[in-house]
């Protein structure tokens, strides 16, 4: 559940362990340091919360009840509307789910009626001060009861007032829901009002799940425009477009450079791995896979892992191919280090030398393999130095 301010609760008192005065822990057990009784508005809604991230959900109603009481007394509108935002997501909370969780109306009689008393929270809330977090929550919890329009007539109010990404998170939900074709209708809104990376991608699983693999390849190559916005730089969105794009390997290679770069060198010999089978044999990406096998092999070998079961590719074969093969230089760099190979020149040596992007990202964006290449063997390089 979240909060007027758009926090995650998560139930940790950061007051909760503290030292005596000889420097010792003094234990303060499961309820936290001692607290003298709540006198204000403020007080009576903080305790609410602990006491809501406690789950002791009775507590919490009196507390948010008490401050309503005090700030509808000192006639503080903001401070009232913020107590009714939390009372509202505490009776979602007892309930289950919480106002970001819109699934089809409930049948159980107690939880529709939590929701619906929620709603009239949040919109008292907005009738004393409105507010986009009001206007979320009770535009996700009406989806909850199945009222779509007035959901969507809400979360375009909170949209107006800066909250976050509401349509987004609405189709997120109902994606999980399996409810795709809503999903696309709310990632559609997301998207015309942000042009957001995420609403793309979102967008475009939505699609390939309802079969429209045209518009979901459109979707997932948009989201790759703007992979600087993405937090992995785009690879999800490269694995899924290797599933609905004849140019699988190409993206899987893509997927393989970025894992590798962000340190996760075996997830990146496996999608390497899995786009051997598309990849034509001597073409610069079936070498930039071959040459990850190949690497990820060696540095298991170095290290005493043994080989990947997982790895389907002939080890043996794909370095004869690579032996035959007209490479790139940083990826005969890396084969040459796999196999010890200095009789030219230190092939670390030349790794070492690689110019690598700053922005993996805009190197997905822009879709420039030279760079993603030389970013992945650098980081090979330094990982098999390390056992060489």
């Amino acid at each position: 559940m979240d909060d007027e301010g758009g926090n995650r609760r998560n139930g940790a008192d950061p007051e909760t362990y503290r030292l005596g005065p000889d420097g010792t822990p003094v234990d303060a057990g499961t309820d936290g340091p001692e607290r003298s009784e709540p006198e204000t508005a403020v007080e009576y809604r903080e305790a609410g919360r602990r006491a809501l991230a406690g789950d002791e959900y009775g507590t919490a109603r009196e507390r948010f009840d008490r401050a309503l009481e005090l700030a509808t007394a000192a006639g503080d509108d903001e401070l009232a509307a913020g107590a009714l935002l939390d009372r509202g997501n505490a009776r979602l909370e007892r309930v289950g789910g919480d106002a970001g969780d819109p699934r089809p109306a409930p049948d159980a009689g107690t939880t529709r009626a939590a929701i619906e008393d929620a709603i009239a929270d949040y919109t008292a809330a907005i009738e004393r001060a409105p507010s986009g977090r009001a206007y979320f929550n009770r535009g996700l919890a009406r989806a909850r009861l199945g009222d779509r329009e007035a959901s969507t007539t809400d979360l375009e109010r909170a949209a107006e007032r800066g909250e976050g990404q509401p349509f987004l998170v609405r189709g997120n939900a109902y994606a999980e829901a399996g409810a795709d074709e809503a999903a696309r209708d709310d990632f559609t809104r997301a998207i015309e009002r942000t042009d957001a990376a995420r609403a793309y991608s979102n967008r475009g699983n939505a699609n390939r799940r309802l079969g429209d693999v045209a518009a979901a390849r459109e979707d997932y190559a948009a989201a790759l425009d703007r992979a600087t916005e993405l937090p992995d730089g785009g690879r999800r969105v490269l694995v899924e477009l290797a599933g609905v794009d004849d140019r699988a390997a190409t993206h899987r290679v893509r997927a393989a450079f970025l894992a590798v770069t962000g340190r996760d060198l075996w997830r990146g010999v496996s999608l390497a791995d899995a786009a051997l089978p598309d990849a034509d044999s001597g073409t610069p990406t079936w070498s930039d896979a071959a040459a990850l096998v190949v690497a990820g092999e060696a540095l298991r070998e170095a290290a005493g892992y043994g080989r990947d079961a997982a790895v389907e590719a002939d080890v043996s074969a794909l370095r004869s191919g690579l032996a035959a093969a007209d490479l790139p230089m940083p990826t005969a760099a890396l084969v040459r280090a796999t196999a010890g190979d200095d009789t030219e020149a230190d092939p670390f040596e030349t790794i070492g030398a690689l110019e690598t992007p700053d922005d993996l990202a805009g190197a997905v964006a822009d879709r420039d393999d030279r760079a993603l290449r030389a970013a992945a063997v650098a980081e090979f390089g330094r990982q098999l130095r390390l056992y060489r």
